[in-house]
């Protein structure tokens, strides 16, 4: 059968027999324990980066992960490098991954921005989606010194050189530019990324309303400097 949640909590578990295909859409959570079979499928739509644009699932208990994960992008969103999304969190143990998918692998590219896969994610056991900062060779969620050896190790290579092997710019082959985006991002984390990208999407108050607010309480204060006493 089919499991379609739309912003909706499941009361109890839930097992991979029964799913059979499980559709997210906005915040859903299962209170119990959630396991899925290999027949089973996941569908993810990622919406933008802030809670509530992104589907995930909340799971109570413990999780056993298999079957498909189908991760797809909503019209009008763009990833970008060092974007992270946490779909599924686990207040209990984690078992098990998605067909094909080891930690670290490659979900899908999306207008030629890589999504990969981290089971570690969130508290240390949610499973996360991460686009890799440049400069990250080694697509562990930070620029660091183990990148820059990585990208040692492959200076030079060309035909075929991917972002595991020090290529940032993904052109092909591995040199000085490489180096530069390294040099640039030193210190970055995925993490610290999103962090930054969620809290810009706040709007900061305006110039004006500031003002306002400054005058409001300036007359305030006069008024009860000229209130008469008896």
């Amino acid at each position: 059968g089919e499991l379609n949640l739309i912003n909706t909590t499941v009361v109890g578990s839930v097992v991979g027999s029964a799913t059979g295909s499980a559709t997210l859409a906005g915040s859903n959570a299962v209170s119990g324990d959630f396991a899925m079979a290999a027949a089973d499928s996941l569908f993810v739509g990622l919406g933008g980066l802030l809670s509530g644009q992104f589907d995930t699932l909340d799971i109570g208990g413990d999780a056993t992960l298999a079957g498909a994960l189908n991760v797809s992008l909503d019209p009008g969103f763009t990833l970008t490098a060092g974007n992270t999304l946490n779909i599924v969190n686990i207040d209990g143990t984690a078992g098990g991954t998605f067909n094909g998918l080891a930690d670290g692998a490659l979900v899908g590219s999306f207008d030629g921005v890589d999504l990969f896969i981290d089971y570690d994610g969130g508290d240390g056991n949610d499973v996360t989606l991460f686009s890799v900062l440049q400069g990250d060779f080694d697509a562990d969620g930070d620029v660091d010194g183990e990148d820059q050896a990585r990208w040692e190790t492959g200076f030079g290579m060309s035909s075929g050189a991917t972002f595991s092997d020090g290529n940032a710019d993904d052109d092909g082959d591995v040199d000085g530019s490489d180096f530069l985006a390294w040099q640039r991002n030193l210190g970055a984390t995925a993490q610290g990324v999103a962090a930054a990208t969620n809290s810009a999407s706040v709007p900061e108050p305006s110039s004006l309303g500031l003002l306002i607010i400054a005058t409001l309480v300036l007359i305030n204060r006069a008024s009860i400097r000229r209130k008469p006493t008896n």
